[in-house]
C-alpha cells in the first residue's frame, strides 16, 4: 500500500457551509444530506450542482464575490483568487491511484471527514472512518494495512502530519505521498503544493 497523509479542510470554512446549507435546507435535511452537499460546494464544478441548496448557497457566494470586487476596485485594489487546493490534490490523488484500488481513511469527526467526503467524490474508493486523530494511530492504521494493495489516502490533522514526517507544514488540504525508509517515513511528493 502506498499512503498520502493529508490535512483536512479548513474547519472555520467548512463548517460555515454547513450551517448555510443546513439554513437553506430548512430542516428539512439529516446530517448525510447536509455532508453530501457541503462536499459538493467544495469540490464540484461549477454548473454540475444538482440540490437547490448547493445551488442557491453557490449563487450567493457569488453575489458576495461580486460585492467584494466591486468595492475592491472601487478602492483600487483586487482580489487574488486562489486555485482549490482540495480540488488540485484530489485529482493528483486520482493520477496516482490510477486503476489500483484506493481508500480514503479518515479521523471520525466532521473536519476531516467533510475533507475525506470531498476527496472521495473526485477519486472515487472507500470511505473508512476511524481513529486516525494522534500520529501514533496514523502509524498504527499504515502498518495494519501495509501489506494491501493500492494507494490510501489518510486524512487527519496538523500535528499527526507534522510528527510523522517532521519538518512539513502542512497546512489546510496539504497533501504528502509517502515512502518508508529505515522504519521513518519521507515526503516523497507534495500534491497540489
Amino acid at each position: 500500500m502506498r499512503y498520502v497523509l493529508m490535512r483536512h479542510e479548513n474547519d472555520d470554512v467548512t463548517e460555515w457551509i454547513y450551517r448555510e446549507i443546513e439554513r437553506l435546507g430548512e430542516g428539512t435535511l439529516n446530517k448525510e444530506q447536509v455532508m453530501e452537499r457541503v462536499a459538493s460546494v467544495l469540490v464540484d464544478p461549477i454548473g454540475s450542482y444538482v440540490h437547490d441548496e448547493v445551488k442557491e448557497y453557490v449563487r450567493q457566494r457569488e453575489e458576495r464575490h461580486r460585492e467584494s470586487a466591486e468595492r475592491a476596485a472601487r478602492e483600487g485594489t483586487r482580489i487574488i483568487e486562489e486555485p482549490n487546493k482540495l480540488l488540485v490534490v484530489s485529482k493528483r490523488v486520482r493520477e496516482l491511484a490510477g486503476d489500483q484500488p484506493l481508500t480514503v481513511a479518515y479521523n471520525d469527526i466532521f473536519r476531516t471527514e467533510i475533507t475525506a467526503r470531498s476527496v472521495a467524490r473526485v477519486v472515487g474508493g472507500n470511505l473508512v472512518a476511524g481513529r486516525l486523530y494522534e500520529a501514533v494511530e496514523v502509524y498504527d492504521w499504515m502498518r495494519e494495512h501495509q501489506k494491501d494493495n493500492g494507494l490510501a489516502v489518510i486524512v487527519t490533522h496538523q500535528p499527526a502530519v507534522q510528527r510523522i514526517l517532521g519538518y512539513v507544514k502542512a497546512r489546510h488540504s496539504d497533501a504528502y505521498l509517502v515512502s518508508e525508509e529505515n522504519s521513518r517515513y519521507k515526503v516523497v511528493e507534495e500534491l497540489g503544493g
